[in-house]
């Protein structure tokens, strides 16, 4: 199991802000959760009476891509 914590750092919302992504509801954030964790839920914890609420508020896509 892999954790990693971190914020959302903006969202991006305008269109073909990003070459290669079609959807305009990304989120960057702070923190990269490495390879092999695409698909991961990324999770939000809330307070609640009875403890800290879970909630899945997105899935973690990462692309590794190299410079020339």
């Amino acid at each position: 199991m892999i954790y990693s914590e971190g914020h959302v750092r903006r969202r991006v919302s305008r269109a073909g802000a990003l070459p290669g992504i079609r959807d305009s509801r990304i989120f960057e954030l702070s923190t990269l959760a490495g390879p092999g964790c695409s698909g991961a839920p990324l999770i939000a914890r809330a307070p609640g009476r009875l403890g800290p609420n879970w909630y899945v508020v997105g899935v973690y896509v990462g692309k590794r891509r190299s410079q020339p």
